[in-house]
């Protein structure tokens, strides 16, 4: 199965990125690509993107915070995102995979 990894490093403290991560209604705020998102109770949201507002793509979240870890699953595909967050500095380092 195909795989990537990748790493950045933010300026904002880990506390500020684990907000943006664990919250998919702010996922339009910084995932290019992600038109809208409407969130469930049951953890489970759905997110339209760009160009294909006719194809909703539902998905399931999973943050570890005590391993500093978030996942992102496509229910729909097998696409899953993982994001781990360390202190770097005043910073955070991100790496995804």
């Amino acid at each position: 199965m195909p795989s990537f990894h990748d790493t950045t490093t933010s300026a904002a403290p880990p506390e500020d990125v684990w907000k943006l991560l664990y919250d998919p209604s702010r996922f339009p705020d910084w995932w290019a690509g992600i038109e809208t998102v409407d969130v469930k109770n049951d953890g489970k949201y759905t997110i339209h993107t760009d160009g294909y507002p006719d194809f909703p793509m539902a998905q399931l979240l999973d943050t570890q915070r005590d391993q500093h870890r978030v996942t992102v699953s496509c229910l729909v595909s097998d696409l899953r995102f993982e994001w781990r967050l360390a202190p770097a500095g005043d910073g955070t380092r991100i790496p995804v995979d």
